[in-house]
C-alpha cells in the first residue's frame, strides 16, 4: 500500500500454459484443446497505468473463473480497500449467469457472458469509439463499436442479482457482457471491458523469453 498507488480498475488477464516437458504424458493428449489433461494458467493483474500489480498460478489445472473470489481478496490486500470499491475487468473468455450472481455481493466487475446465445431484436444501436493500445507501447488505434444494454434480474438457487446486460457489435460481430456497476455510462462500459492493453500483452510476450509460458514436468 506504500508502493503501489490506488487503481480504481484492475485488468485480471489469463496466460496459458503448454507442456514442454520430456515426462510421459496421456495418449492423445492436445494441450491446446486441453484434452487428457488440462494446461495450467497464470493469472495477471495490471492496474490503470498499465502497471502488473499481482499474479497467481492455477494449482489444480482448472481454468479462470475458480480463482476469481481469491484475487480479489489479494487485490483488495494490496490496496487495503473494501469489497466493490475496485471495478474489476476480467478478460478471459466468458462467464455464466450462475457464475455472475454468485460473485455479484462481494465484486463489482465487467466481463463476457458465455451463456448468451440469441441476440435480442434491438431497435437501436449505440455508437461508441474507444481507443485500443497497440502492441507497442503508447501505440494507441481508434475503434468504433455499437452498443446496445438493458437491465435483467437473474436468480440462482434463491439468490438474486441485478446487471446490466451489455451487446457489443463490431462489424458483423455481436458479443454479449455483463456488469453490476450502474455508475459508469454505456460508453465507459464499453470501453473498459474491449480495451487491449499493450503493454500487458507486451509483458507477456517478454515473459516467454524467460520461458513462463512452459509447464516442463507433470511428475
Amino acid at each position: 500500500q506504500q508502493i503501489l498507488e490506488f487503481s480504481p480498475v484492475v485488468y485480471v488477464d489469463g496466460h496459458f500454459m503448454l507442456y514442454h516437458g520430456r515426462s510421459d504424458t496421456l495418449q492423445g493428449y492436445y494441450p491446446q484443446k486441453r484434452l487428457a489433461m488440462h494446461g495450467r494458467e497464470y493469472f495477471f493483474v495490471h492496474d490503470t497505468n498499465r502497471l502488473p500489480v499481482y499474479a497467481t498460478i492455477s494449482d489444480g489445472y482448472r481454468k479462470m473463473k475458480h480463482y476469481i473470489v481469491d484475487v480479489d481478496e489479494k487485490l483488495r490486500e494490496i490496496y487495503g480497500c473494501e469489497e466493490k470499491q475496485l471495478l474489476e475487468i476480467f478478460d478471459r473468455g466468458g462467464y455464466s449467469k450462475e457464475f455472475c450472481v454468485n460473485i455479484a455481493e462481494k465484486i463489482r466487475f465487467i466481463c463476457w457472458r458465455s451463456d448468451a446465445r440469441t441476440v435480442p431484436r434491438i431497435a437501436e444501436w449505440r455508437q461508441v469509439e474507444v481507443e485500443h493500445q497497440g502492441n507497442n507501447y503508447g501505440e494507441g488505434k481508434k475503434r468504433t463499436f455499437y452498443a446496445w444494454e438493458r437491465e435483467a434480474e437473474f436468480t440462482v438457487e434463491k439468490k438474486e442479482a441485478k446487471f446490466r446486460e451489455v451487446w457489443i457489435k463490431k462489424d458483423n460481430h455481436v458479443s454479449p457482457a455483463l456488469t453490476n456497476d450502474f455508475e459508469l455510462s454505456l460508453e465507459q462500459v464499453v470501453q473498459a471491458l474491449t480495451r487491449r492493453w499493450g503493454s500487458q500483452e507486451n509483458m507477456f510476450k517478454e515473459l516467454k523469453d524467460h520461458g513462463i509460458d512452459r509447464i516442463h514436468s507433470y511428475r
